[in-house]
């Protein structure tokens, strides 16, 4: 009743892969998650954005909210390159 589906890369990724050299060599994947909710700036640095500002904001004041949409740097060199390897940048 079920058949076994076998998943066959398609011959022209293989070729185009293999025309640029990186036969052999594992492709690492961006991490989705982290490419959405994180920017590499202009002057190399990468920006976050803030939380809390998305529901449940009627009790907090006009400047904290505005404060809330800027978005922050990443603090910290460890982390910083942490996030430049899940995004790949």
């Amino acid at each position: 009743m079920f058949t076994s589906l076998r998943l066959v890369p398609s011959p022209t990724l293989l070729t185009n892969i293999t025309e640029r050299g990186l036969a052999g060599k594992a492709l690492l994947r961006t991490n989705k998650s982290a490419a959405k909710r994180f920017r590499v700036k202009g002057n190399d640095r990468i920006k976050r954005n803030k939380a809390g500002r998305s529901h449940n904001t009627g009790h907090k004041g006009r400047k904290r909210i505005n404060n809330l949409a800027a978005s922050a740097p990443i603090n910290g060199k460890k982390i910083e390159d942490r996030m430049r390897r899940l995004i790949r940048a």
